[in-house]
């Protein structure tokens, strides 16, 4: 189990992704879970600081920077925000400047959006070539927003859901599960039926949970 002060040590320490092996060695903890670190560090920043990239100004300027021949990906690392983010603000313009369908649509309506999220999960169907073939580059480069690294965490969660649910009916503890929570509007794992004691107190933040979970 990881303890709070050394989560916060290494949350301090951890910059890029290029540091999580060199933090993994040092401190004998597995890749996988200062990864999960970095990635809950490298999501809080991106929260913090996306507003100053939503502004209508600043999404003209990464567009026409596209249109001048600059990659997603360069202006992406040189801004400091997530390739796929910048994508779908690049395709935001696009569709409503470029694709005629779409020219009678506000940029933040609903239809322009799952258009957005339809090119990002499959960018075959986006019209222009170069546009496609960069929408595709910031899929494969992006560790933290691609619809790939969803998909990853959708199955991962899954799989922790799994274990979870495994270890709690092995205590034998009572336990509503996702399925039956999700019918009552509630967006949990697991909730516990009746109060368990333990012998100290837990912090558990997902995704470390894993390093309670398992041996």
């Amino acid at each position: 189990m990881i303890k709070k002060s050394f989560y916060d040590q290494i949350y301090s320490q951890i910059t890029s992704r290029d540091d999580v092996d060199e933090l993994s060695r040092r401190s004998g903890v597995s890749y996988n879970t200062i990864l999960c670190i970095y990635s809950q560090k490298y999501q809080a920043l991106t929260r913090k600081n996306l507003y100053k990239h939503q502004t209508s100004e600043a999404i003209s300027n990464y567009f026409q920077r596209y249109q001048n021949g600059e990659t997603i990906v360069d202006i992406a690392e040189e801004v400091n925000v997530a390739p796929c983010l910048l994508a779908r603000f690049i395709l935001q313009v696009y569709l409503t400047t470029k694709v005629p369908a779409f020219f009678s649509f506000h940029s933040q309506s609903k239809q322009i959006k799952a258009e957005i999220s339809r090119r990002i999960k499959d960018p075959s169907v986006i019209e222009e070539e170069r546009l496609r073939d960069q929408i595709s580059e910031c899929i494969a480069c992006d560790d933290n927003y691609s619809p790939l690294v969803d998909k990853i965490r959708q199955t991962t969660g899954e799989e922790y859901e799994y274990i979870l649910q495994e270890k709690l009916r092995n205590l034998d503890v009572d336990f509503m599960g996702e399925e039956e929570l999700r019918s009552k509007e509630l967006v949990l794992d697991v909730k516990l039926l009746v109060a368990i004691q333990t012998k100290r107190v837990v912090r558990i933040q997902w995704p470390i949970l894993l390093e309670v979970l398992l041996p």
